[in-house]
């Protein structure tokens, strides 16, 4: 087969170009620190890393669930431990109240700091974190717990039952509240506010002997908040857990990730140069492969 030179310039241009593609290809890879640039570069690794890419913004949001949980679970630990100070107080003043040495003035200040303590646990019932109310239930808009002005009381006032869930990995939800009716009744039969309101009424008529019946019901109900503190503890360990957990799988995602698309700068330098070198060769080449014109030959 006859070699023309048309033939000669038409493959040095084609390989000319391929060498140029070629380079510029490493650049592109060299700035963006990347070897998959585009899907054509490699359809099977870019759908990969599509996936990770997914997976790791749902482990940010699950992250991000987990420390919002972990807030309200500290919240709600803060607010039970007063309430379990308040009780503990009670249970001192039916103590001191029950004294048969105890003057009517004496129970009539016992019963003002008694009166002060309801509503300090309704405050602490009224708990909020974040504009949501952590005992509500579901209606955490509205503050669950109010006194009530003529028998002083805590009764409900927006408060309902209900498990509010936090998805903390696929497929996996966990309740983080203790709700309304578990805050007030911890017992199951009397609430804190029956309890505190009957003592409060007996230091107000000055029965100390009435007062002292109070005193096994004021120990079965700080026994079921410390039992709700435990809860809350528990819950709180299983969130730093899912935490660490969610943290092991974001970097064991990102250092697979890393490996599919991120390049070896150093490899990748040496790679681009070689290649520059190539194309400035092909370059020189060409000025032997063209012909010279009669435009060489005029001057």
């Amino acid at each position: 087969m006859r070699v023309t030179h048309k033939m000669l310039t038409d493959n040095y241009l084609s390989n000319l170009n391929r060498n140029l593609a070629a380079m510029q290809k490493s650049q592109e890879q060299l700035s963006g620190f990347s070897e998959i640039l585009r899907p054509s570069d490699d359809p099977y690794e870019i759908t990969r890393i599509m996936r990770m890419d997914s997976s790791l913004k749902k482990n940010e949001q699950y992250l991000s669930n987990i420390e919002n949980s972990l807030g309200w679970l500290d919240a709600t630990d803060t607010a039970l431990q007063s309430t379990i100070s308040a009780v503990q107080r009670v249970q001192d003043l039916v103590t001191q109240g029950s004294s048969e040495t105890y003057s009517e003035e004496q129970l009539s200040m016992i019963s003002d700091e008694v009166l002060e303590i309801i509503n300090e646990v309704t405050q602490y019932g009224n708990t909020s974190y974040q504009g949501r109310y952590i005992f509500a239930g579901h209606n955490t808009i509205e503050a669950p717990f109010e006194v009530d002005a003529l028998s002083k009381e805590i009764v409900y006032a927006g408060g309902t039952t209900g498990d509010i869930l936090t998805e903390i990995s696929p497929g996996v939800n966990v309740s983080i509240n203790i709700n309304a009716e578990d805050f007030l009744n911890p017992t199951g039969s009397v609430t804190i506010g029956e309890t505190f309101q009957n003592v409060y009424a007996e230091l107000v008529a000055g029965d100390s002997e009435q007062l002292a019946t109070y005193a096994d019901e004021i120990e079965e109900q700080l026994d079921a908040y410390l039992a709700l503190a435990s809860e809350v503890g528990a819950k709180t360990n299983r969130m730093e857990s899912a935490k660490e957990k969610n943290k092991a799988d974001t970097l064991n995602m990102t250092e697979i990730l890393s490996s599919i698309q991120d390049i070896d700068l150093a490899e990748k330098t040496v790679e681009h140069s070689a290649m520059k070198a190539v194309y400035n060769a092909t370059l020189s080449i060409g000025g032997h492969i063209l012909q010279p014109t009669l435009l060489d030959y005029l001057g």
